[in-house]
């Protein structure tokens, strides 16, 4: 009898079990033939982590302000120990590969990977598949497997996928649209040659090429742009992203001549980039568009963060490539900031094997603390139509990938029709054919947290719209993309040196030109955190997964830290047909432009939550000792605890010092509201054109004194007559006895004085 059990337990554990699901032809495509046994295929055998949802809770923790586990980011070996499966479960899955007849190869360093390369002949006969011929609609000539892949139910649970076994959608670039398709390339002068600056200053052109190009095509040099989204005001503090390596993601090889006239009318220094072939790396790129693409992502970066390295990790552009690539990345773990201009429209990649990988390995680089920022697409609301591979789906509305993952920070467009943010508009061009920024509602993943608990005065969540069902569980709440924006507009775009073939009817030409779309303003985000994380305010700590901190910030200090887009417009998508205008831009949040584009010079600081200047004590007005407030006890009560009076407030009036006052008080329990609210004057002598020079941060403070949260960030920018009441939400500390301190700082030529009273703690 319990032999008989056993041996029915034995049987169980060890029946096949199939892994997801075959691939869907897209529309169009059609069958024809088997694919040659012979042909050799590179695969992924993707592990799940050991606990998926303790990942996801850290990755979360480690990103989020005001959360015990802040910033307290993980090695890769940490990273393995905590959350890979363990070396006995690896084992057993590359023990059943060879048991198949497969020859597994090296495991990624993670423990999340194992590399398998074999015929395709070999592959069907271990995972009980077979392999057909497909042409598609585009033309081009792919495989697919007919059967999801099988593995024996004692280590079938170990694999979240096999990723390789179908070409059927690869990444393409998101952008590169020229600034008019009626203005041919002028003649080139030749750059002059400029030594390279031992003293790196904010980047300005020193060639005619560069400037003749901004003038004959509407765009901007890097200068410019540095102007338009106040990075000039990180320059001026010396910051120019020393220390910082910044990783780009390319499945097409960059020019290193191109590269080298940038960087020659640039001044910047020339060792700044190297490269790391990742599965051979990029091959070649007959068509131009590939490597014009990867020479725009490098010398965003080169004109903005002149100070910082560039890391290009090269991958084939194949359906195990953006995998592998972010799998080396995250192993290498020495970039602090990643960027990618590729992606797939989201009903290409349908529920595939391949976004559920890259979903852990983009919790694994929030849990190291880099921060990822990826397109959001360059074909509007209806983002297949871009991809060109004729699925069927080029009229419905889609989002990209990898943008729309949720750890990651998806980057939309806009139009700068001069070089001050305050003039942008939603970048839809596509009536003229040249574009319009992707976003909407994600198919594949949730609601995360961010957005969903960001305060209503953002208007994240849209009534009636963001209510679709979507992800696994068929939540109500749908990932909204974009995050964030910046100019996009190939109209209004960006000024290059790179390979000029984007016109089929020209022959291929090198030189000075104009490049657009989203895949241009992901690295220009991507800088911006170099920068940051670069800057006194963050003190060598990186920003990490930036979203939580960006919707922060925004709930507090929105109207210094980002243009907010609001003209009239939309991102309907004219070529695909579709013009419901579903994704209206509104005040606040707007799926067409999300949170906005950046004022560095307040965003910056925000990001960081550190003091702008040191903190060297001076005399203020009134006494600095702590007021205790009487706890509001277990049971939650409507009560208000004054922490502070009228007569005893907080100023600040000397140039370039800083003072604070730290209050300590018990946020009360069993609430469903606790609200902390002060009363604060701001009168300065700064000019209201100015940066945000002088601030005063409200912080949360365990009570040993380390920071948990900068509730806002007031500023020069928020001077007004009289006094004006700031009420912030402190739910998360419900129940713990904390600090609450304001940080009053200055940096600019003239003085700014801040008056607090009337600090109260309310409970509801």
């Amino acid at each position: 009898m319990l032999a008989a059990l056993a041996a029915r337990s034995v049987a169980a554990t060890s029946a096949a079990h199939r892994i997801g699901s075959a691939p869907r032809l897209p529309h169009g495509a059609r069958v024809t033939g088997r694919l040659r046994s012979g042909r050799s295929l590179s695969l992924v055998v993707a592990l799940k982590p050991s606990d998926p949802l303790a990942l996801a809770a850290y990755a979360t923790a480690v990103s989020t302000p005001g959360l015990a586990e802040y910033r307290q980011y993980l090695s890769v070996a940490q990273f393995r120990q905590r959350f890979a499966p363990s070396d006995e479960q690896i084992q057993a899955v590359r023990s059943e590969l060879r048991s198949a007849g497969l020859a597994p190869g090296s495991v990624s360093a993670n423990g999340l990977l194992i590399d398998v390369t074999a015929s395709a002949g070999r592959i069907a006969s271990a995972l009980h598949t077979s392999f057909s011929q497909v042409h598609l609609a585009s033309g081009r000539t792919a495989y697919a497997n007919t059967a999801a892949p099988e593995l024996s139910g004692s280590v079938a649970g170990l694999v979240q996928g096999v990723i390789g076994l179908d070409n059927l959608s690869v990444p393409h670039a998101l952008g590169l649209e020229r600034g008019t398709d009626s203005m041919q390339p002028f003649a080139l002068t030749a750059p002059r040659a400029s030594a390279v600056s031992a003293n790196i200053s904010a980047p300005t052109p020193s060639c005619t090429g560069a400037t003749t190009a901004a003038g004959d095509y509407g765009a901007y040099t890097a200068n410019e742009i540095a102007s338009a989204y106040g990075f000039t005001s990180l320059y001026g503090d010396g910051d120019f992203g020393a220390g910082q390596t910044v990783a780009l993601i390319e499945f097409a090889p960059y020019r290193t001549t191109d590269l080298n006239v940038y960087q020659s009318c640039y001044g910047t220094p020339s060792e700044t980039v190297t490269s790391a072939s990742v599965d051979g790396g990029a091959g070649t790129d007959t068509s131009g568009v590939g490597t014009a693409e990867a020479d725009l992502d490098i010398e965003q970066i080169m004109g903005l963060t002149p100070a910082a390295d560039i890391k290009v990790y090269e991958a084939p552009d194949n359906d195990t490539g953006p995998l592998d690539d972010l799998t080396q990345i995250v192993d290498d773990d020495t970039a602090q900031v990643v960027s990618t201009s590729w992606g797939s429209c989201e009903l290409d990649d349908g529920m595939s094997s391949e976004a559920a990988a890259e979903n852990t390995l983009f919790e694994e680089a929030a849990a190291q603390g880099q921060s990822v920022y990826a397109a959001a697409g360059d074909s509007g609301s209806t983002d297949c139509d871009g991809d060109g591979d004729g699925s069927g789906n080029d009229g419905a509305l889609a989002v990209d990938d990898p943008g729309s993952q949720p750890y990651v920070t998806s980057v939309g467009g806009t139009t700068l029709r001069s070089a001050t943010a305050s003039t942008q508009t939603v970048w839809n061009e596509s009536q003229k054919e040249y574009g319009a920024t992707g976003g909407g509602l994600s198919g594949l993943w949730a609601m995360p947290s961010y957005q969903s608990e960001a305060s209503s005065s953002l208007n994240v969540i849209k009534s009636g719209l963001s209510e679709r069902g979507c992800g696994s569980t068929g939540t109500s709440y749908c990932r909204e993309v974009p995050d964030v924006s910046a100019d996009a507009d190939p109209v209004t775009g960006y000024v290059v040196y790179t390979i000029d073939n984007l016109d089929s009817n020209q022959p291929v030409k090198y030189g000075w030109t104009a490049l657009g779309g989203t895949s241009a303003a992901a690295p220009l985000w991507a800088a911006l955190t170099a920068l940051a994380n670069a800057s006194s305010y963050c003190a060598g700590t990186p920003i990490g997964f930036a979203n939580p901190v960006l919707y922060d910030v925004a709930d507090n200090d929105y109207g210094s830290a980002f243009t907010d887009i609001t003209s009239a417009g939309n991102n309907d998508y004219a070529a695909s047909g579709y013009s419901g205008d579903l994704y209206p831009v509104e005040s606040g949040y707007d799926m067409a432009t999300g949170l906005g584009t950046p004022i560095a010079g307040t965003l910056v600081p925000d990001m960081c939550a550190a003091p702008r200047s040191t903190t060297t004590s001076f005399p203020v007005m009134a006494t600095t000792t702590n007021t205790t407030a009487t706890p509001l006890g277990p049971t939650c009560k409507a009560a208000t605890n004054t922490l502070r009076k009228s007569g005893d407030n907080l100023a600040l009036r000397n140039h370039r010092r800083s003072a604070k006052l730290t209050l300590s008080a018990t946020v009360a329990s069993n609430c469903s509201s606790d609200k902390l609210s002060f009363q604060i004057h701001i009168a300065t002598s700064e000019s209201k054109h100015t940066r945000a020079n002088d601030t005063v941060k409200v912080r949360i403070l365990s009570t040993s004194g380390k920071t948990l949260a900068t509730l806002k960030t007031l500023s020069n920018h928020n001077a007004a007559r009289g006094y004006k009441t700031v009420t912030l939400r402190v739910e998360k500390w419900v129940g713990k006895k904390v600090k609450v301190e304001f940080l009053a700082g200055e940096g600019g030529h003239k003085s700014t004085s801040f008056t607090v009273r009337e600090v109260k703690l309310a409970a509801s």
